[in-house]
């Protein structure tokens, strides 16, 4: 069934604020399980903090996590700049006594996407968890539009996904919308009509 969102009337938020979502993280899954909208999710239990480094160093810790499950992934490679560790069995990972300074990190773990950006590391510890997404996961995605005062669907109001890949399109008669063959991971949603305040679900 289409995730249902319903579009303010320009002018209308104080009486009807509470029925528009706010901070929604929309998570792409695999196509057939797509999750969208608030959820609960079962984390992996976080590393404990290890014993600060000596003055004048820094460590840096924490989980690497499937974006889809949000286990820990064991035995992913963690490089910080010409260093490298694995992450144990429940994905956490620490390097050790290092010089605070920015860094480049690479996290490759086999069957999955990996991640490569930069990082800047305090005196003392520095915490960071790492979610990768499974190689060649696609999603869909599927939206209902309907007027939050009349109940009626609106078409024709763009729908926008930003993530991975920029998508959009047109709500049809019925106020639906479906994106197909999407890259897996996490997109922001944007819907805007004439006469009705833009709803952004980020």
């Amino acid at each position: 069934m289409p995730e249902e969102i319903k579009l303010l009337p320009a002018g209308k938020r104080e009486a009807e604020k509470g029925r528009v979502p706010v901070g929604v993280i929309v998570g792409l899954g695999a196509a057939g399980a797509t999750a969208i909208g608030l959820g609960l999710w079962l984390l992996t239990r976080r590393p404990k903090e290890p014993e600060p480094p000596e003055p004048g160093m820094a460590n840096l810790y924490g989980t690497v996590i499937n974006t889809q499950t949000k286990k820990g992934i064991p035995g992913a490679m963690v490089t910080l700049a010409d260093a490298t560790v694995y992450t144990d069995s429940s994905g956490a990972y620490i390097h050790e006594d290092l010089t605070p300074d920015n860094y480049t990190i690479t996290i490759d773990a086999e069957g999955y996407e990996s991640k490569h950006f930069s990082v800047y590391l305090a005196e003392g510890n520095n915490e960071l968890d790492v979610e990768l997404i499974p190689a060649g996961l696609e999603a869909e995605f599927h939206c209902g539009v309907w007027d939050s005062l009349t109940h009626e669907p609106v078409a024709n109001a763009l729908v926008r996904l930003d993530g991975p890949e920029t998508r959009e399109q047109r709500s049809n008669e019925w106020g639906d919308a479906s994106f197909y063959d999407l890259p897996a991971g996490d997109y922001t949603v944007t819907i805007s009509m004439a006469d009705y305040q833009t709803l952004l679900e980020a």
